[in-house]
């Protein structure tokens, strides 16, 4: 039989395990998932918080890439520009020249204006040479008998005759920006219908022995040898549409040129009702700009004499063009400046 002691110590323990109520138990469960909660709030606040400081640290690289990328791409943009003035030149100096010969409106004579200047703009502080001009000027133009009229080589270097006139005279002037100008009256005949002529092969003969000079390199010592041989160059060429003639009674009015004579064949035929091309870009200028100074004088005759050909209302131009040329060289050879003889 079980001892009776033992039989009190189990009674004892199955009277100590007491039964908590309800509302205690769910208190327990209620404090259990509070608790649980609190620690996935906390884990969900550190992981914004990584996300937040790892988005911060991602959106500065790529603000710093993308400002490297900018800064990059516009490089690369003033490379291009850089790029495109170096080979295509920026035009400064054709664009600042002296200017007196785009209009010659209101002047007794038609003109010729022949403008050369580097297709970039020279370094700054640069002066010109005024002995290499006074040699340039006096080798290409001695049959004009030019003197200097005006010497400031940071304003304007200008040659005229000694008792020329500024704009009736023939006339070259430099400037610093490196621009070159050559005027020269054209004379003109007045044909059987009382309107004016001009000569084209007298035109011609002017172009070709100041490229034939600028062919020759005669240009490169006037500025730094070092850099000017760098350069290319732009050409300008244009001829005044009219001249101020006297009338009959007295007064004066503007009269155009109407027609050309040809030294060999000329153009087929001319459009009707043309009236002479006034341009301030010059004939041919898109062929003429930042070309080797070494262009043959032959090309840059003919690309203008064509454009001015063209631009006047002449058709069927490779007769006469070829015509032209024809023993320009030749007739040019024993020439020593810009005005031939006859």
């Amino acid at each position: 039989m079980p001892d009776s002691s033992t039989s009190k110590s189990n009674a004892l323990q199955k009277d100590s395990v007491v039964e908590l109520p309800k509302e205690f138990e769910s208190s327990a469960w209620l404090c259990s998932e509070r608790a649980g909660a609190l620690a996935d709030v906390q884990l969900t606040g550190a992981a914004v918080t990584g996300l937040v400081v790892g988005g911060a640290i991602a959106a500065a690289i790529g603000a710093v890439v993308g400002a490297s990328a900018d800064g990059l791409r516009s490089g690369i943009r003033k490379l291009r520009t850089k790029r495109r003035l170096w080979w295509n030149g920026d035009q400064f100096a054709i664009n600042s020249g002296v200017g007196v010969g785009t209009d010659h409106g209101g002047r007794s004579q038609f003109c010729l204006t022949v403008r050369i200047a580097p297709s970039r703009r020279l370094h700054d502080g640069f002066e010109l040479d005024v002995d290499a001009v006074d040699r340039w000027i006096t080798k290409t133009f001695a049959d004009a008998g030019l003197q200097v009229d005006a010497s400031n080589p940071r304003e304007i270097i200008r040659y005229l005759p000694t008792s020329g006139q500024i704009g009736e005279s023939i006339m070259v002037t430099v400037i610093p920006s490196g621009s070159i100008e050559y005027l020269q009256p054209l004379s003109h005949f007045i044909g059987p219908d009382g309107k004016a002529g001009l000569d084209l092969a007298v035109i011609a003969r002017y172009i070709h022995c100041v490229a034939r000079s600028v062919e020759a390199g005669g240009l490169r010592p006037i500025f730094d040898e070092r850099r000017w041989s760098r350069h290319r160059v732009d050409w300008r060429v244009s001829i005044s549409p009219t001249i101020s003639a006297p009338t009959a009674t007295g007064g004066r009015s503007s009269l155009p040129w109407s027609s050309l004579s040809f030294p060999g064949r000329g153009p087929s035929r001319r459009a009707a009702r043309q009236n002479p091309p006034m341009t301030s870009a010059g004939f041919g200028f898109s062929r003429l700009t930042n070309v080797p100074q070494s262009t043959t004088a032959a090309a840059v005759t003919t690309i203008v004499a064509r454009a001015f050909l063209e631009e006047s209302g002449y058709v069927g131009l490779d007769n006469c063009v070829s015509d032209l040329l024809i023993g320009l060289d030749s007739e040019l050879d024993g020439v020593t400046g810009t005005i031939p003889p006859g």
